[in-house]
């Protein structure tokens, strides 16, 4: 449907010192993934992810003492371990599922906490969890949010662009660019896919549409798809996380020496996260993150407005002399009508057999 290959692999190079990935950005859990493989092959560069390397700011932009941050990260630790106790009692007792959101909420009501334990809790939940799977705690469910697995090894930053292995995969094939799939009809006669630029038929068709696609049904089957792929299609979430990246003369971040940047914001999820670029490649860049509720509000934002808000944010951990940024990228993937969203999580009720 776009005028490039890749989906939710988008290297953005209009930058030639630094790609910058808009969408895919990492190898996680690198030993035995089969993109590894892939990387080497096509002679793609990555670096090896270190999450304990961060320094965390408070919400008036003071850093943090080791001592506090070691206890918001033990408080955070007992909370999942109430919450997976919670999941265990209500499994044992047959009750249904909810959301890992109002189990949360439920633990954290019977705790006596005050305004700032609340916040860096919120902070931990946010960061640890909702940017992992882009989406609120409170659209998961309590009995799948984290069923899914990986591979084992570290988690591997690609420097070099991801549109490697994309355009290495694709050499040969015969791509139609900007053709828009309106219909696709199935019987035992074979397939026919109606697009904007005409139609193909053939004995079979391989289904790769985003999750975020087939929710909003803008791909019509005949016959409609059975019953339980639309439940799956139904319980399963599609979340997101938008990035805005931001380049400037000089890496005024780099005293504390560490990747990410972590900010307890006021309201929940308002520029928690961030990571250096210049950790990797030297190139003074700034890769700022947005999960759930507020990567969905910000969208709304227009790109001048987003900038904005990014820097009141840094200037108020860095100080007012952070000078504005020489250039910027950012995404909008809930509104991108080829995937809107950027990944899939287990929504209330679902299963890891509904990804099957």
């Amino acid at each position: 449907g776009r005028a490039r290959i890749g989906g939710r692999i988008s290297t953005d190079r209009s930058w030639p010192d630094q790609p910058l990935e808009m969408g895919a950005g990492w190898i996680q859990t690198s030993v035995g993934n089969p993109i590894t493989e892939l990387a080497r092959k096509f002679e793609m560069k990555a670096s090896r992810s270190n999450y304990d390397s961060y320094t965390l700011y408070d919400t008036d932009g003071r850093r943090l003492a080791d001592a506090r941050v070691d206890a918001i990260e033990t408080r955070f630790d007992e909370l999942m371990a109430a919450v997976n106790r919670a999941r265990r009692q209500r499994r044992r007792a047959n009750l249904p599922d909810i959301s890992l959101g109002a189990a949360i909420d439920g633990i954290l009501d019977g705790q006596k906490l005050s305004a700032i334990q609340r916040r860096e809790i919120i902070y931990s939940v946010n960061t640890t969890i909702e940017h992992e799977y882009a989406a609120d705690v409170s659209d998961m469910s309590l009995y799948s949010w984290d069923g899914d697995s990986g591979f084992s090894g570290p988690d591997l930053f690609v420097t070099n662009g991801y549109d490697r292995i994309v355009n290495g995969l694709a050499t040969g094939l015969d791509i139609r660019l900007e053709h828009v799939v309106r219909r696709i009809e199935h019987s035992a006669a074979g397939v026919k896919v109606t697009t904007n630029k005409g139609n193909f038929a053939a004995d079979a068709v391989l289904v790769t549409i985003p999750l975020g696609v087939l929710k909003r049904g803008d791909v019509e089957f005949s016959p409609v798809l059975p019953a339980s792929k639309q439940r799956a299609i139904s319980r399963l979430g599609m979340g997101v996380l938008n990035r805005l990246f931001l380049r400037f003369r000089t890496p005024f971040w780099t005293a504390a020496g560490t990747e990410l940047i972590g900010y307890i914001p006021e309201r929940k999820g308002e520029w928690s996260e961030g990571y250096s670029l210049h950790h990797f490649t030297g190139v003074p860049v700034l890769l700022l993150f947005n999960a759930g509720a507020y990567g969905l509000a910000i969208e709304k934002l227009d790109d001048k407005a987003t900038v904005a808000s990014a820097m009141e944010v840094l200037r108020r951990i860095y100080g007012s002399s952070v000078p504005d940024p020489l250039g910027y990228r950012l995404t909008r993937w809930a509104v991108d009508p080829f995937t809107r969203g950027s990944y899939s999580h287990a929504g209330l009720g679902a299963t890891m057999g509904d990804y099957d």
